[in-house]
């Protein structure tokens, strides 16, 4: 690898957690080497990339997983309720309660 440092900070860990394909490509190349070989292929292809509409691109991405996110949510806790409210109905009917 091309960082040799042993000890792992707290912002690599974080970088791991995120993506640790990512994490262990720029330990090994550098975030050096890894902007280049961007900046060849965005060349290549006619691309032109700015960080801003990354970062926008990032942001719309994160909010649409959190809506789907809370709508999952509130979808398992209504079946939840349905079914206890269920259980309880078919027991005040059998006279159980």
């Amino acid at each position: 690898m091309d960082n040799n440092d042993e000890k792992i900070s707290a912002s690599e860990i974080n970088k791991y957690c995120y993506c640790n394909y990512s994490w262990y490509y720029e330990r090994l190349y550098g975030k050096k080497y890894i902007r280049e070989r961007y900046k060849e292929r965005n060349e290549n292809l006619n691309l032109s990339y700015s960080t801003m509409d990354n970062f926008k691109k990032g942001i719309k991405f994160h909010d649409t997983f959190l809506i789907k996110r809370k709508i999952r949510l509130i979808i398992k806790f209504l079946l939840l309720f349905i079914i206890i409210a269920l259980l309880l109905w078919g027991l005040k009917i059998c006279g159980i309660l």
